[in-house]
């Protein structure tokens, strides 16, 4: 299909035009049904970051760097990117007050991330092997990850993420795949990155 929208392309092009629609008109909808939805801290630098926000004496937890740090998130939060966001109510603690007030959230806040679209799963209980993970990657979009940082602070000790991040995670409607961006195993192991203990 790539080769017949090619530039300087003859071949049955004219075809092709008349069943493309002016993206104006074109109704843009999820591009898969969300199963399933884990946010992982894959970067370094991310983690320290957002780690300083809640432990300023120790942003980035000993663990980080040997198992994945992700928790579950709420698979019926991830909508198109412009879909509308409503700003969440939440328990949020007030400096010099003991205890938490129901409030609108003051601190929104949104990170654009990679988000990845897992196509074959596993059985369950059959370990993925980290060699294998890339072949089970169907492909990636852009992601915004919507978090009520006031909330967060709150609600996040000791377990983490909870009402502050379960209220809206937008996707981009397109979906490339591994293959379009001619990055598979072939051409690129993330996991040889990985430390193996």
């Amino acid at each position: 299909m790539f080769d017949l929208l090619a530039q300087g392309s003859t071949d049955r092009r004219g075809m092709m035009e008349d069943a493309l629609v002016p993206i104006a008109y074109a109704d843009l909808l999820m591009p898969v049904r969300i199963g399933g939805y884990t946010d992982f801290f894959a970067s370094v630098h991310h983690a320290t970051n957002a780690g300083r926000l809640f432990r300023p004496d120790q942003p980035l937890l000993p663990n980080y760097k040997y198992v994945p740090v992700g928790y579950n998130g709420r698979a019926a939060s991830v909508q198109l990117a412009h879909a509308p966001v409503h700003r969440p109510r939440g328990q949020v603690r007030r400096p010099g007050s003991d205890a938490p007030d129901y409030l609108p959230c003051e601190r929104l806040d949104y990170e654009v991330e990679l988000g990845l679209f897992v196509g074959r799963g596993s059985s369950s209980g059959q370990p993925i092997a980290v060699d294998g993970a890339w072949d089970h990657l169907f492909g990636m979009c852009l992601l915004n990850d919507w978090s009520a940082r006031d909330v967060q602070a709150w609600e996040a000790q000791p377990l983490g993420p909870f009402l502050a991040k379960s209220f809206a995670t937008g996707i981009s409607p397109w979906i490339v795949t591994a293959e379009a961006l001619a990055c598979g195993p072939q051409k690129f192991r993330p996991s040889s990155h990985l430390s193996h203990r």
